[in-house]
């Protein structure tokens, strides 16, 4: 596989689970993520592959810094409504004893 579309393939399956993340599967369990948040994620998997491809040293500090901002809001929110979905499982589980 190519390195372009083992990277589409990647984006596609990295999409895929986020908009399931986002959406609720009636009589089953709520949604794990909000729209809004799951929309501010990918930004962080394409630095994640970029770190890893092509190493810390070709950085751009100015653009590492605006990242490492945005993790700051968006780490908050993300713990928050995974301890949510948590809480929910938590139920599911206490319900089917």
């Amino acid at each position: 596989m190519s390195s372009a579309s083992s990277s589409a393939s990647r984006w596609s399956w990295t999409g895929s689970c986020l908009g399931a993340a986002t959406g609720t599967v009636e009589g089953v369990r709520p949604r794990v993520l909000t729209p809004s948040l799951a929309e501010r994620l990918p930004l962080f998997l394409r630095f994640r592959h970029l770190f890893r491809d092509i190493g810390g040293g070709q950085l751009s500090w100015e653009r590492s810094t605006e990242l490492l901002a945005e993790a700051d809001e968006v780490w908050p929110l993300l713990e928050q409504q995974m301890q949510e979905f948590k809480g929910v499982l938590g139920q599911l589980h206490d319900g089917c004893r």
